[in-house]
């Protein structure tokens, strides 16, 4: 693409100057198919090609009318790297607002989940804090709680989870 219609990149920088759009067209031309495959293997989605390469296009002449690009430019490698520029500042934007909304569905998850907590009655919350937040073993718990066995303080955590679930379960089924 470096040479438009037979003009070298600095002509066609010259002609842009000087107010002319035509090559601004001849460029959309001969390069939105390159764009469009270097954004898709970035991760934007083809949708969203022309309103980005039409954005890197202006953004290019108004520099060029500007003279912050200079006439000695390679209009291709100029193109591609504000290319590259943008897909990465869309990747970085996505990972943060899928963050984002991670953090906010993990927070209404655990505000559901203290909820339900909360209808427990207080040895079965006492038995689950005790084993998942505490991290003790089932001869713990036996000790801690008074079972006469490991085997019976397991069957009371069972028990105490198997209500928890049931109680989010419908808590679940409710909301949605």
């Amino acid at each position: 693409m470096s040479a438009l219609r037979g003009k070298s990149d600095d002509a066609v920088i010259r002609n842009i100057r000087n107010g002319s759009n035509e090559p601004l067209f001849d460029i959309a031309r001969r390069f939105f198919s390159t764009a469009r495959r270097l954004l898709r293997t970035r991760g934007v989605k083809d949708s969203e090609t022309p309103r980005v390469f039409s954005g890197v296009l202006t953004e290019f002449a108004r520099d060029v009318r500007q003279k912050k690009v200079a006439e000695q430019t390679d209009i291709t490698s100029y193109l591609v790297n504000v290319l590259r520029q943008y897909a990465k500042e869309n990747r970085e934007a996505r990972r943060s607002r899928n963050a984002r909304d991670l953090n906010e569905v993990l927070e209404e998850d655990r505000i559901v989940a203290a909820r339900c907590i909360s209808i427990l009655d207080e040895r079965s919350k006492a038995l689950l804090f005790a084993r998942y937040a505490e991290n003790l073993n089932f001869e713990q718990l036996a000790s801690r709680f008074q079972f006469s066995n490991p085997v019976i303080a397991q069957t009371e955590v069972e028990k105490a989870g198997s209500l928890m679930e049931r109680i989010l379960s419908a808590r679940l089924r409710n909301d949605t």
